[in-house]
């Protein structure tokens, strides 16, 4: 039996931060339960400034997530390797997070405010 991987509307603010700068400020976040792993959040290409994230070599393969690339954040000569992935093909129960992009929380700050 496979395991139960669900994706849900974060209800609130979600902002990232890197290198003091705004990689993503939203209040359209998703958010990816899946057993055994903690849940993350995923956001839609157009919430995130793409300016700091550069394909890496890497690829993403998960027999229950899907297929998908890795990004590295870049600004001047600092790297942070694989500190972000987007779902390319997701499986089924994740179509609603293709193309989002999630980041390493250990790499990237990331805070969360209620829905006033």
């Amino acid at each position: 039996m496979e395991p139960s991987i669900r994706v849900t509307s974060v209800v609130g603010r979600v902002v990232v931060r890197w290198n003091d700068h705004v990689l993503v400020d939203t209040l359209e976040a998703l958010e990816l339960f899946a057993p055994g792993l903690p849940p993350t959040l995923y956001f839609a290409p157009s919430d995130v400034d793409m300016r700091f994230l550069q394909r890496s070599a890497r690829q993403l393969h998960c027999r229950y997530r899907g297929d998908g690339r890795y990004f590295t954040l870049v600004e001047g000569r600092e790297l942070v390797t694989n500190a972000a992935w987007t779902l390319e093909s997701p499986t089924a129960s994740l179509e609603a997070a293709r193309n989002c992009i999630a980041f390493d929380e250990d790499k990237v700050q990331i805070e969360r405010a209620a829905a006033a």
